[in-house]
């Protein structure tokens, strides 16, 4: 599965360097993806809620003032706020409750520490990270977080050292209290990445 985070989407606004048009060329696989339905792809819950808290505005108006920061782009503003409602208005929302189970967390600390975060976002990507890896215990279900590093170059995938753990879940199904989890998360800003990971090789 893979689960669509704000900071890709915001990526015209917190990468370096110029990459509109691998932007919205990975939109465009993405979408791909979506139509072909053989791997579930989720959005951020409230997304473009989410976005228009750091001022991220998908209309033309907009992309056309980043369009004029790249005078070597040969897309339109029209085909990148296209492209991006397809994916947006495409995938459903990925929810980071854990339904079914009542469960209590011991502190979860990272490495590295994502200080460029506000309190809000920290809080979502602790949930989420809860979330894929708990469900990667219990159901060996695979989860590609696609999210990008403020002032990182575009397509960038990072690793987050998750120190967590379950000290009571209810109804039990892990055995002996408490669980420890000592698990690596891969945040993915390149598509073609996952599509190896998924594949064994480029498919698009």
């Amino acid at each position: 599965m893979l689960i669509i985070n704000t900071e890709y989407l915001v990526a015209p606004l917190i990468c370096r360097g110029e990459f509109l048009e691998q932007y919205v060329e990975d939109l465009r696989i993405i979408n791909e993806i979506i139509d072909d339905a053989n791997i579930q792809v989720f959005k951020e819950y409230d997304i473009l809620s989410e976005m228009g808290k750091v001022d991220f505005y998908p209309s033309d108006s907009f992309f056309k003032k980043i369009i004029s920061q790249d005078k070597d782009t040969r897309i339109s503003a029209n085909d990148i706020v296209r492209t991006l409602y397809k994916l947006i208005n495409a995938a459903p929302e990925f929810s980071n409750d854990i339904e079914n189970y009542d469960i209590e967390w011991k502190p979860q600390v990272t490495a590295p520490i994502l200080s460029y975060l506000s309190d809000d976002r920290k809080s979502h990507y602790r949930n989420l990270f809860h979330k894929v890896i708990f469900q990667s215990i219990l159901f060996q279900r695979e989860s590609y977080i696609f999210s990008i590093q403020k002032n990182s170059s575009y397509n960038t995938n990072f690793d987050v050292e998750i120190d967590a753990g379950i000290t009571l879940i209810e109804p039990d199904v892990l055995g002996e209290m408490p669980f420890n989890i000592n698990q690596k998360v891969t945040m993915f800003g390149s598509v073609r990445d996952v599509i190896i990971n998924l594949y064994g090789f480029v498919i698009y």
